[in-house]
């Protein structure tokens, strides 16, 4: 059941960068289900590389985020994903 689950969120995060690339931009809510789908993945996995990444994210999106530190670290996200 995890593995189903991890798959499906492994879809959503990429459907929401490949978006990201085609419009070149994020909307509020897609936003916070990109970061939603990435902490729920991280919880999955316990992984170390994607929880430092998040860590800082989320202390910039609490405190008034610079989207460029997001944009910045998708493509780490996305490798990442596709390597999992």
């Amino acid at each position: 059941m995890e593995n189903y689950k991890i798959v499906e969120l492994k879809k959503g995060i990429m459907n929401i960068i490949r978006n990201l690339n085609e419009n070149n931009f994020l909307l509020e809510k897609d936003l916070a289900v990109f970061l939603d789908k990435c902490y729920i993945l991280n919880h999955y996995l316990n992984n170390e590389f994607l929880d430092t990444i998040l860590y800082d994210i989320k202390l910039k999106y609490n405190d008034n985020y610079d989207r460029l530190y997001i944009f910045r670290n998708i493509d780490k996200i996305k490798t990442f994903v596709n390597v999992i």
